[in-house]
């Protein structure tokens, strides 16, 4: 297993090309466009292919298919293709295939390809082989869609070891309603034994993952996920609490999820369990803020909230880590959240549930708490440890927690390791070598 290839002194003429379903908003769009602009910051020619567009990053492009579902334009064509594909079980079957990107100029310019999130119902699920045998390939997994049937996450389900069927999460994200789960893992696994790629993930959680699975004959690296340190970093928490407007004198818990409270894997209601039992055995009463979603009214939650909706400059979503006593992340699935890293970074410690990769980013006790999954009452204990820290363990806790980040999360080292990782790739494909 592999952290980090070395570096090497970069090919400033290397072209570099992500591909990922949108590129600003949810955990893999984020880390595919920092990387993307870390990239271009340092000189090389990046630019990305996105089913979707948020930003206004001139070097990224929508793919736009033929049947035109890409874009916002095509929003509600590939909603009903979305719907279709769910109901017949065919998924990602009738989304833009590969040609859309083969003929896009920024794929023809491009030495190397970046593969995020495949999913999504941006990209038909054959396109991967196509890609790949144009061009040298490194596929970051942000979830376990790859390797299973149909679901981004199998919680205790293995059945993706040996070949799915008789699936016990139909309805989980992305939902199918006919059992075909069998059928889309065996294309998948045979797409794969027909393409050549690298495959990364940010967690050791997930790559221990692929020798038991289809992608084990693949060259797999780990490459954690990172942050921009001079973004997200320590900043006077009284100071960005009167800018935000929050109260200077209460425990301020952050709560941060795509879709806010609704979205069903960040395990919200485990929040409002907790305070609840905080409250009831020593009435200690913390302040929430939620950041995500639109127009929550936080007077039916039971305690005190405020939500702020989504924040869409980290400049200002760093002062509301900086804010908070700390970042509460009662995840049931997770792989390697840029959340808890963005917290750390700015010094305010997470406390998190046993989940997936979230605990290789705690440090039990010194930067965080790692509570039992889907335990409410450790999940309050935690808080509890948070809340009863004095100011100079709060100060060390919040350095181990800067220094954490520091040593192997910084954006700049991610994307020296991804280079290598292209050089790598490209060398092979040079010399004839397919097999990365």
């Amino acid at each position: 297993m592999v952290f980090f290839n070395e570096p090497r002194k970069g090919n400033k003429k290397m072209k570099v090309l992500s591909i990922n379903t949108v590129d600003a908003r949810g955990g893999a769009a984020r880390a595919a466009y920092a990387l993307h602009k870390e990239l271009k910051k340092e000189g090389y020619s990046s630019k990305m292919l996105v089913g979707e567009r948020f930003s206004n990053d001139p070097d990224v492009f929508e793919i736009t298919g033929r049947h035109g579902f890409s874009g916002r334009t095509g929003a509600p064509l590939r909603r009903f293709s979305g719907r279709v594909e769910e109901l017949t079980g065919l998924q990602y079957f009738f989304s833009t295939g590969a040609g859309a990107i083969l003929r896009h100029s920024a794929f023809k310019e491009a030495d190397v390809v970046h593969l995020h999130n495949t999913h999504g119902g941006y990209l038909n699920l054959r396109a991967i082989k196509e890609i790949a045998g144009h061009r040298p390939v490194v596929w970051t997994l942000h979830d376990m869609w790859p390797i299973t049937g149909h679901c981004a996450h199998s919680f205790d389900c293995e059945k993706w070891r040996h070949g799915c069927g008789q699936c016990p999460y139909l309805s989980t994200y992305p939902a199918i309603s006919i059992d075909t789960t069998r059928m889309l893992f065996k294309a998948k696994r045979d797409i794969y034994e027909k393409s050549d790629f690298l495959i990364t993930a940010p967690s050791r959680w997930l790559i221990e993952k692929f020798p038991l699975s289809m992608l084990s004959s693949k060259a797999a690296r780990l490459v954690p996920n990172a942050i921009d340190a001079a973004v997200f970093r320590p900043k006077d928490p009284l100071g960005a609490r009167k800018r935000l407007g929050l109260p200077a004198d209460r425990f301020i818990a952050m709560f941060a999820a795509s879709g806010g409270i609704k979205n069903p894997w960040k395990g919200f209601s485990y929040i409002v369990d907790a305070f609840g039992i905080l409250k009831k055995r020593f009435n200690i009463m913390p302040y929430v803020v939620i950041i995500g979603e639109k127009s929550l009214n936080t007077s039916s939650l039971g305690i005190e909230a405020m939500s702020v909706g989504e924040v869409g400059n980290d400049e200002l979503l760093s002062d509301y880590y900086a804010a908070a006593d700390a970042y509460l992340l009662p995840s049931i699935a997770e792989n390697s959240p840029l959340t808890a890293l963005e917290s750390l970074a700015t010094g305010a410690p997470v406390i998190c549930f046993n989940a997936g990769g979230a605990p290789e980013l705690v440090l039990h006790k010194k930067t965080g708490y790692i509570a039992a999954y889907k335990d409410a009452n450790d999940l309050a204990d935690g808080i509890r440890w948070a809340f009863s820290l004095n100011s100079g363990e709060k100060k060390e806790t919040a350095k181990k927690c800067v220094e954490f980040v520091k040593a192997r999360h910084t954006i700049e080292a991610q994307a020296k390791a991804f280079l290598g990782l292209y050089e790598t790739c490209l060398r092979q494909r040079r010399n004839g070598n397919a097999a990365f």
